[in-house]
């Protein structure tokens, strides 16, 4: 039996930052690859390496002691379930190569 195995990743990226200016350098560089959920969440269609990438940036902004970042991967059948409310038509009707 063959596994496929997707090329991108699902992730949702969730934060809590304190500084200002960290917390915009985030939202800046999350908008540049992923989708706005909610103020300081994300959904991301990234490459392993895009990932990697993106976690080692935010990284070096936070704060240890005082912020924090979660990030959700998500498999196909996850995303596929994902429930949105109020629904966008956009999003409903938008086509995902994995």
């Amino acid at each position: 039996m063959v596994t496929a195995k997707a090329k991108k990743l699902f992730v949702v990226i969730a934060y809590d930052v304190s500084s200002t200016r960290k917390r915009s350098k985030i939202a800046k560089l999350l908008e540049a690859c992923g989708r706005r959920v909610n103020k300081s969440v994300f959904e991301c269609m990234l490459s392993k390496s895009q990932f990697a990438k993106i976690r080692n940036t935010i990284e070096t902004l936070v704060n240890k002691k005082t912020d924090s970042v979660v990030y959700y991967t998500l498999c196909v059948n996850c995303y596929c379930n994902i429930n949105r409310y109020p629904e966008n038509e956009y999003e409903a009707n938008e086509i995902v190569v994995v």
